[in-house]
């Protein structure tokens, strides 16, 4: 221990007397750890950080399942029976939610979660101040209990004790807050920072969003006692002894039972348990994150690499340049195994100022990320303070780096015969093989990682202009849209549909506005809505589910405001009425699919097995991309919004002329004249949405184009100055040159030409890295693939142009050398 102190000393004195360099490398090194950092933080905070409850590992999730949703929400009865059958584990629901808080006259969004009564109880979440909620709370007729989260507790009411008993009012109703949740509980929904909580008996008033899946069958007075309304995620704590095994055995006792006791909804239903940390956000999800992650790591980590082999050229050029210096104190008896330790102390130090400044860097930069999130309804709350897993991912990164560009050139330093060469003079080590070889070796490593960097780039950057170059099958830049959901606000059915007429009444009296309609739901829309249905040209099998479709209500002349064409049949119209026979109008995708033998005109489909009132299709329309750009056809069926009814909509108009963004205030205004409390839950355009979906192609290539040039420009420099520090070791044999004839013309040529041959080899090796690499990324290219000659080719040239401009500079220096001050010097 008294050796390594020694020798740290020794190198921090030593690092002293070379302020510049200690400087650049620390810099340089923070950079690139500041840059692996931030993207783990990211990753760390979705993928990785464990939900704030006691003891995680003994949680378990369990998933509703059946054909073509394996992966799905349960229905508040199910729960009730899946936890008095599954003995071997505690088992509540969750689900997010939004809501509108009056507050003095005015009205705002707020995000939060719906639970069991029993979650906070199974999780052991202790409150900050009063209480949680419990199972009494969960029960009908029970006072309306609110438990707010810390961060809104102090942002809107001012940490103040006394809101513990408040009265606030959500949804037009009167909830008492009964408690704050602790700081550290973030919710049950990584991501997302939910404002409050209220027991799964609310689900009436509040409606629950996100993943809902509404099979049609027994119905009640209210949605917590439809078996067939699946809105909510299931979560668990193993009991004392018992395993995942055991509550899946038992899990799917219950579900067999209760497909025998209810057919119409739980047929072919079954339940999938898996432990906590197998499943992060969605499974369906969870392994896109992961690849995309893996990804930017990975670039993270060649970004690193490149600096590793700029800082090892430079510390190799620092430790040639002080050979004389080693050898003296190898000649006064200093032992080689010293020299080299004396070499990687130095390193260290200057790994760990690097970390240091590095997670400083990260700070800024997961700052800055925040900000570059998309527009969404919802705040995005991401836990990304430093705990101690980005800690220790910093300082491994720091460790690792201080051994690639510190032990490299110490073993180099080490093959060579110092004694001989402080004997000989310095000139002796001019053109030494061995550590020259190094020194082209890492400039070329340097090139091949940013060739695959660049490549990548490039490719995501094709893919997005690509995909920006679809056609939709509508026009999303003409498309305003105003989100409103009325029963937040007491709205019935039938005031809401009052409301809903008047204001597209007034959007179509507008100026600029060309037509005007109401929606359940819009292209690109974040929440998902599907049924299934039954068509009749097929025999129903019991217990076989029906085709799983995308839906939406709308209203006539909605086709018409959002450009999709109208291919075959009629438009709604005011036959469609409530209480007359049930209609409906498909795209090209569900007619495909489910009538390719000819014309879905006049066929007929139910929304159950037993369903009595068939649907008849009267119109089809064109395929238009639903939930994301670039998506395969997606079935897609409409239903008129009269026949259904629904006290949450959108108002949707379309400009006359030009965008639709000058129109989203004016039809914000008309919805606040029309009732001034209203809470709008979104005020778009429907080309802000269809950007919200290319977001992490876009992120992507604007992530994977920074590395590359980040790595370009250290390999750029990494290049100048093995170059550079050739041509100072030929100062000689170039004077000579010149002084026999030599044209200085000839000297560049033979600089650059000697660089040219680094980089070309580097491009070489980069092409089939990157021809390897790549193929990561075939699963998010659109309209471009893997192997894009243009991407591969664009990048190859910016290298070599690249390396050109890195070859001037010290070729233009060999030309200009002076003969006679070389040979005067000899």
């Amino acid at each position: 221990m008294e050796q390594l102190r020694r020798d740290l000393r020794h190198a921090a004195r030593s690092l002293w007397r070379a302020p510049l360099f200690s400087a650049v490398i620390v810099l340089t090194l923070a950079l690139g750890i500041g840059v692996g950092t931030t993207l783990f933080t990211f990753v760390n905070a979705v993928l990785l950080r464990p939900l704030p409850v006691a003891r995680p590992a003994e949680m378990l999730h369990l998933h509703s399942s059946w054909e073509g949703e394996p992966w799905a929400t349960t229905s508040l009865p199910d729960l009730r029976d899946l936890r008095e059958g599954t003995t071997a584990a505690d088992l509540f629901g969750h689900a997010s939610a939004f809501a509108t808080l009056q507050d003095g006259g005015r009205s705002r969004m707020l995000m939060g979660e719906i639970v069991t009564g029993n979650a906070f109880g199974v999780m052991e979440v202790e409150p900050r101040l009063g209480r949680l909620l419990g199972p009494a709370d969960d029960e009908p007729g029970a006072a309306r209990a609110l438990v707010l989260a810390d961060a809104f507790w102090e942002r809107e009411l001012g940490g103040d004790p006394a809101a513990v008993g408040r009265t606030l009012r959500l949804n037009g109703q009167p909830y008492v807050v009964v408690g704050i949740a602790p700081r550290t509980f973030r919710g049950l929904m990584p991501g997302l920072s939910p404002d409050f909580w209220v027991p799964a008996v609310r689900v009436g008033e509040i409606d629950a969003a996100g993943q809902i899946n509404s099979v049609p069958g027994e119905t009640g007075d209210e949605l917590r006692e439809r078996r067939g309304y699946r809105w909510t995620w299931v979560k668990g704590r193993l009991a004392e002894g018992a395993t995942v095994a055991q509550a899946q055995a038992q899990a799917d006792a219950v579900m067999a039972r209760l497909a025998r006791e209810h057919r119409l909804t739980n047929e072919g239903k079954r339940a999938v348990v898996q432990p906590l940390d197998a499943v992060r956000l969605h499974p369906q999800i969870d392994g896109v994150l992961a690849a995309a992650s893996t990804v930017l790591l990975g670039s993270a980590a060649l970004v690193l690499l490149v600096v590793c082999a700029n800082l090892a050229n430079m510390v190799l050029s620092r430790a040639i340049g002080r050979q004389r210096e080693m050898s003296i104190r190898l000649a006064l008896g200093a032992g080689r195994g010293r020299l080299l330790r004396g070499l990687m102390a130095e390193s260290l130090l200057l790994a760990a100022a690097g970390a240091g400044l590095g997670l400083l860097l990260s700070r800024w930069a997961t700052a800055l990320l925040l900000r570059a999130l998309p527009p969404l309804p919802f705040e995005i709350g991401l836990d990304v303070g430093a705990d101690a897993r980005v800690a220790l991912f910093a300082v491994a990164l720091a460790a690792g780096a201080a051994l690639l560009f510190g032990l490299l050139p110490a073993r180099q330093l080490a093959r060579r015969d110092l004694a001989e060469e402080l004997r000989a003079g310095a000139r002796s080590s001019e053109g030494r093989a061995g550590a020259w070889s190094l020194r082209n070796g890492l400039v070329v490593a340097q090139v091949a990682v940013s060739m695959v960097l660049l490549v990548a780039a490039a490719l995501l950057g094709r893919s997005l202009v690509a995909v920006r170059a679809l056609d939709v099958g509508l026009e999303p830049r003409r498309v305003a849209a105003v989100g409103l959901n009325l029963g937040m606000h007491g709205y019935d059915r039938e005031r809401a549909a009052t409301l809903l007429r008047e204001l597209r009444r007034r959007a179509e009296a507008s100026p600029g506005v060309e037509a005007a309609a109401i929606a359940t739901r819009v292209p690109f829309d974040v929440n998902q809505h599907t049924t299934q249905v039954f068509p009749d040209s097929r025999p129903i099998v019991p217990g076989k589910p029906g085709v799983t479709v995308d839906t939406t209500d709308v209203e006539p002349g909605y086709f018409a405001a959002v450009g999709v064409p109208l291919l075959q049949g009629r438009d709604f119209d005011s036959r469609d009425a409530d209480g007359a026979p049930r209609v409906a109008i498909v795209n090209q995708a569900m007619a495909r699919a489910l009538w390719s033998g000819g014309t879905a005109l006049g066929r007929t489909f139910r929304l159950s097995e037993s369903d009595e009132r068939p649907a008849t299709i009267v119109g089809v329309v064109a395929d238009h991309d639903v939930r994301a750009v670039g998506e395969a056809p997606r079935a897609f069926v409409h239903f008129p919004f009269a026949q259904r009814g629904n006290t949450s909509a959108y108002l949707i108009a379309r400009a006359e002329r030009g965008e639709a963004a000058p129109l989203v205030q004016g039809l914000r205004r008309l919805a606040l004249e029309l009732d001034p409390e209203l809470a709008l839950t979104q005020t778009t355009t429907l080309a802000e949405l269809q950007s919200v979906t290319l977001y992490p192609v876009r992120m992507g290539a604007m992530l994977l184009a920074g590395f590359g040039t980040l790595a370009l420009a250290l390999a750029s420099v990494g290049l100048y100055g093995v170059i550079a520090y050739a041509v100072a070791r030929r100062q000689r044999e170039l004077g000579i040159r010149l002084a026999v004839g030599a044209h200085p013309g000839s000297l560049m040529r033979l600089v650059v030409g000697r660089g040219m041959r680094l980089v070309g080899v580097g491009v070489l090796a980069g092409l089939a890295l990157a021809a390897a690499a790549t193929r990561l990324l075939s699963g998010v290219l659109h309209g471009v693939g893997a192997l894009d000659p243009l991407a591969f080719g664009a990048a190859a040239a910016l290298l070599l142009a690249a390396g050109v401009a890195a070859n001037l500079l010290p070729a233009s220096r060999a030309a200009r050398t002076d003969p006679a001050v070389v040979l005067k010097e000899e």
